[in-house]
């Protein structure tokens, strides 16, 4: 009797053996969370490498935009070289005086002894208006220092690419000419900004090349850029300023766009970690270190006829 109930009982775990299964399964589920946190970890950091990755693309991609517009000097006779002395802003407008106070006397001394009916003398004025020529001119393309590049592009006209644009032009709106400076600046605060603007509509734009510092919080485009720094190669070696509208040798044509722009901007993410991304741009419009000849003065004579 006891034999056969010895036979029936079922034989449990022991201590021990539980123990050591408890063991190995926390054993391998600290070995299951370490590899999900190191993919999650290799996951996070390649989705920020890719963001970085994008974002630089994205500003390379609109600055290569913007410099395939870049303009550049052209002969002197076509508007493409250093304006005449006497259409500058400060010398225009004595010249203007000086004009037009010698077209008045000439006027006058010819009107001099022409009396009306009551004996009055009449004495006729002209005003000569001369035209401004703008400080910095457009054909210089590019000017820039270490932290702010300023380029001078052409681009289509707004209006002739949006109807509702061409509708409000039509209806005594400023008109979107082709004519642009696009300035790229870090701002004080850190973040790469752009800024727009027309070269004809907008007030200052044709008489500086500083973009408008009040229009920051507008023009950012990239606050994880906390430094940015750029360089202008000419032919034969990298400087950290450039002026396009200083003149050539010949003295008639300006110096125009660098045959090379290298932009250095460093791109923190939202863990600390920073990456600096360096790219080279080619202006296609520069001249470099060949100077075109110049066009023969015009000689050509008026015979009058007998």
């Amino acid at each position: 009797m006891m034999r056969a109930r010895s036979r029936n009982r079922r034989s449990g775990f022991t201590l021990l053996e539980v123990l050591l299964a408890t063991v190995i399964g926390i054993m391998l589920l600290g070995g299951l969370y370490v590899t999900f946190e190191m993919v999650l970890k290799q996951s996070d950091a390649g989705r920020t490498a890719v963001e970085r990755g994008d974002l630089s693309r994205a500003i390379v991609n609109r600055m290569t935009l913007d410099l395939s517009g870049s303009l550049g000097p052209l002969p002197p006779k076509s508007g493409g070289g250093l304006p005449p002395e006497s259409t500058n802003i400060n010398s225009g407008s004595a010249a203007s005086s000086s004009s037009s106070s010698s077209s008045s006397s000439s006027t006058t001394a010819g009107t001099e002894g022409t009396t009306g009916t009551e004996g009055s003398t009449e004495t006729e004025t002209t005003t000569t208006e001369m035209a401004v020529a703008a400080d910095v001119p457009f054909q210089g393309g590019v000017f820039g220092s270490g932290k702010q590049l300023t380029l001078y592009v052409s681009r289509v006209p707004t209006d002739l690419l949006d109807v509702n644009s061409a509708a409000q032009t039509a209806l005594g709106g400023d008109p979107k000419p082709d004519l642009r400076r696009i300035s790229y600046y870090l701002g004080a605060t850190g973040g790469l900004c752009r800024q727009e603007q027309f070269l004809v509509t907008a007030d200052g734009v044709r008489n500086s090349t500083d973009p408008d510092y009040t229009r920051e919080t507008v023009d950012l485009i990239a606050e994880e850029v906390i430094d940015v720094n750029f360089e202008y190669y000419d032919g034969g070696s990298w400087s950290s300023t450039w002026a396009g509208d200083e003149e050539n040798s010949d003295g008639k044509t300006v110096k125009g766009p660098p045959r090379a722009i290298k932009m250095t901007m460093v791109i923190v993410d939202d863990g600390g970690n920073q990456k600096t991304v360096e790219h080279v741009f080619a202006i296609r419009a520069a001249v470099g270190t060949f100077l075109p000849p110049l066009p023969p003065e015009d000689t050509t004579t008026t015979t009058e006829g007998m």
